[in-house]
């Protein structure tokens, strides 16, 4: 036996005493335990489970089913809103006319059409002027180029200081030493402004020569321009004052704007009033009579894009406003 042995010769047995017991005491369990009821709870709990999916999944369907159907519903509702909108509307016009209410003209008339072709002419010399972005882009480049001189005129100065204090200084000396590493690395320095001189004095000509032919197109047009935007403000202010007239006045509207406006504004006045001064202009403007289609046809490929871009966006603005 070894040292470990002598010193505690109880040891060995109390383990395996304690081997023994635990033997017995799974001998116990499983003798006491019965796998019967416990098989018999899993199989419950895993039926339960079961039908709580199912349940969940039936809640799941329904749940979708009442917001196809409510969706239907609202939809049928919206149908059938419009449809009631359309005939009352229609009643109270066909009621009106017939107690010899007036139709108002909102078409326009001569001075419309003047002030329509000023405000046009003036937007058309507008739209061909450098856009602002665009001339910060090239006053980027000018803004570059004072950057790169001022850039390489400190690199100059500091290859001419360093040069300086090679020649003044001992050859074989710290101070020598020193002073070379300082040239190299401003030669190095200068060097890269010397790369970029052409690119970034390139991209300067060009690009001041764009602003300089930009800045005199506009003093060229400034009065034009102006012209075109006082003209556009009269315009508005002279439709706005039509529709006023029409809604004091309890004028019929024209048909094509009662089917994209209805017959008034509503209780929020503001942004109806707005699309319906943006209508008008465009009628006017573009020379549309259409009465019957408020924008007339669509504009063709032959369209110039401000009055396409006017159609587009004034058809998306009507969108709402309609039954």
């Amino acid at each position: 036996m070894d040292d470990d042995d002598h010193q505690h010769p109880d040891l060995h047995h109390q383990i395996a005493r304690l081997e023994n017991r635990l033997t017995q005491l799974r001998r116990d369990v499983d003798a006491k335990a019965d796998a019967g009821p416990v098989e018999e709870l899993r199989d419950d709990l895993s039926r339960h489970t079961d039908h709580t999916g199912l349940l969940e999944r039936r809640v799941d369907e329904a749940t979708e089913a009442v917001d196809s159907v409510e969706r239907e519903l609202t939809r049928r509702l919206d149908e059938t809103t419009a449809r009631l909108d359309r005939r009352l509307r229609w009643l109270d016009r066909h009621v009106r006319a017939s107690t010899g209410a007036r139709t108002a003209d909102l078409d326009g008339g001569a001075d419309l059409v003047v002030l329509a072709a000023r405000a046009e002419r003036g937007a058309d010399l507008e739209a061909e002027l450098l856009p602002e972005p665009r001339r910060r882009i090239h006053q980027a480049d000018l803004t570059e180029l004072r950057r790169w001189r001022v850039g390489h005129g400190r690199a100059v100065q500091a290859v001419v200081a360093a040069s300086l204090a090679v020649a003044r200084s001992e050859p074989g000396t710290p101070t020598r030493a020193g002073a070379v590493r300082e040239f190299a690395a401003a030669r190095l320095d200068l060097d890269d402004y010397r790369r970029t001189a052409e690119h970034v004095a390139d991209a300067a000509d060009r690009s001041a020569a764009v602003l300089a032919a930009d800045d005199e197109r506009r003093e060229q047009r400034a009065e034009a321009i102006a012209e075109g935007h006082r003209s556009a403000d009269a315009l508005r202010t002279a439709l706005r004052a039509r529709l006023a007239g029409m809604i004091e006045r309890a004028e019929l509207p024209p048909v094509w704007f009662d089917a994209v406006l209805g017959p008034g504004p509503p209780a929020e006045a503001g942004p109806w009033l707005e699309t319906a001064v943006d209508l008008l202009a465009h009628r006017v403007t573009y020379g549309i009579t259409d009465v019957a289609v408020a924008l007339g046809d669509p504009p063709g490929p032959d369209a110039s894009p401000r009055r396409r871009d006017s159609h587009h966006r004034i058809a998306a603005r009507l969108a709402p406003h309609r039954s």
